[in-house]
């Protein structure tokens, strides 16, 4: 069971990242980052409502998960869409798995820990894949290498809410409550910031894109939930693999179902796939 919830939740990624790639389409970045996060967080809440009637930690543990949401999902799902919307989700999703690479660097110079051998070959196998997915051909989507930094930067912010939740863990916070959490307090932020900031055009979707987006936040939150299913019913040595195959899903999806606007190449999978060992060696020898 423990395995298949795994798959189930690196699945669930690639398919909402299909659906994002379809939704954007006819859309905007802001307007697929408000979407998603909203739904995302509709879908976390009833997971955590049983962990807030029975309380087993400090209820300050909890303020360490909202300042997460000021910057995760918010800022960093805005990035990772616009990265969606620029080079593919395929490429993408890829990058953006190359947060465990940023979490090492964070956890050596904030934490003081000391990488393995296993930790330096991950590193040395992410930034190969990085390599590879930097580069591109004729034929494929139009974009430009500065275009990376968007899903370098989601990755990024995901590293940082990493480090920041182990915080809040270590105090008995469940993982499904600082994730419900962070996304409401990230979509209730992105809803007063429109209601404030609002100009014509800020929102633009037809009803198609928006159901697409919809979709992408559905499945990306039941990837979290798949996710904590599987690190609670098994060991985070075998859950870890398989959730951090994800971008392989986004590349075999996008191969089927958006090969009509997407491209995917050798050497984007052979990236993917570097950058998947990368993660997972990072994850194993920590």
């Amino acid at each position: 069971m423990t395995v298949l919830l795994a798959i189930l939740s690196a699945a669930c990624f690639g398919i909402g990242g299909v659906f994002m790639r379809r939704g954007i389409l006819a859309s905007n970045t802001y307007t697929g980052t408000l979407v998603n996060i909203t739904v995302n967080s509709l879908v976390l809440l009833p997971f955590s409502i049983p962990h807030l009637i029975s309380i087993r930690f400090p209820p300050a543990a909890l303020l360490i998960f909202g300042s997460i949401g000021l910057f995760v999902p918010m800022v960093s799902r805005f990035f990772a869409v616009a990265g969606i919307r620029r080079i593919g989700v395929s490429r993408s999703q890829a990058v953006v798995a190359t947060s465990p690479l940023f979490s090492t660097l964070l956890a050596i110079a904030l934490l003081g820990e000391r990488p393995t051998s296993l930790v330096l070959l991950g590193a040395v196998s992410i930034v190969a894949g990085l390599i590879l997915l930097s580069q591109s051909r004729t034929g494929e989507q139009q974009w430009q290498k500065k275009d990376l930094i968007y899903p370098l930067g989601a990755g990024l912010l995901f590293a940082g809410r990493d480090v920041v939740a182990k915080v809040g863990l270590t105090q008995g916070v469940p993982p499904v409550l600082g994730g419900a959490v962070a996304a409401t307090t990230s979509a209730v932020l992105l809803w007063t910031i429109t209601g404030v900031f609002y100009r014509h055009g800020t929102l633009s979707c037809n009803r198609k894109s928006f159901w697409d987006l919809a979709a992408s936040g559905l499945f990306w939150g039941l990837s979290y939930i798949f996710m904590f299913s599987a690190l609670k019913t098994g060991e985070v040595a075998v859950v870890t693999p398989l959730v951090y195959a994800s971008p392989l899903f986004s590349a075999l999806l996008s191969m089927i179902f958006l090969k009509d606007i997407e491209i995917v190449t050798a050497r984007v999978i052979l990236g993917a796939v570097l950058v998947v060992l990368g993660g997972v060696g990072i994850a194993l020898g920590r």
